[in-house]
């Protein structure tokens, strides 16, 4: 069995580091992803890692929004460790992972949503 928590904490070990060197005069740079300057992406990302922690928790994510957009600039790194913070909480329980648990698209174990 793959062990999913190791790379799931890794990934957000990376996703930290690099909202870390965002500056906040880069926040409205252009990103290879035409809907989202650099601000918008890392609103997305806050918004991903929240979702993740709810969908986990066996709660709606439909109430996040796809980009917050109420960070400060210089509040980012904050926003992100909070939303990790709970993501992790609820990724550390492996009866959790175990559960089924509903996505837009599917319902399935956690493990594998994780995945």
């Amino acid at each position: 069995m793959v062990h999913l928590r190791p790379l799931f904490v890794r990934s957000l070990d990376q996703t930290e580091q690099q909202i870390a060197a965002v500056r906040p005069d880069e926040l409205s740079n252009r990103t290879p992803c035409a809907d989202y300057d650099v601000r918008a992406l890392l609103g997305h990302g806050v918004g991903v890692v929240h979702k993740i922690a709810r969908v986990g928790a066996g709660v709606d994510a439909r109430d996040v929004p796809d980009v917050i957009d109420s960070i400060d600039d210089d509040g980012w790194v904050g926003a992100f460790t909070l939303a990790r913070g709970a993501a992790e909480r609820v990724r550390a329980d492996d009866e959790k992972l175990d559960r089924l648990v509903t996505l837009p698209w599917a319902t399935l174990p956690g493990r594998v949503a994780l995945g």
